[in-house]
């Protein structure tokens, strides 16, 4: 199943990514606690969108941020 493939990609490259790090944790947070997570995770899994983030906080996804932050 190409989900399967796709879920199978990113855990890839987090094993790859954590040794870039002295310490790291993993937590489970729900969607409902994190919104801005969740929206940027479906930005960063479709193929046909290039997104670079340079400097600011993206304005698209502040309300979100302030949410979760606010219930946290």
């Amino acid at each position: 199943c190409s989900s399967d493939l796709r879920i199978a990609v990113i855990l890839e490259d987090i094993e790859k990514m954590r040794s870039l790090f002295e310490k790291y944790t993993f937590c489970f947070v729900s969607r409902v606690g994190n919104k801005c997570t969740h929206k940027l995770a479906k930005v960063a899994v479709k193929p046909v969108r290039n997104v670079i983030w340079e400097g600011n906080f993206p304005m698209w996804l502040h309300k979100s941020a302030q949410t979760d932050h606010s219930s946290s």
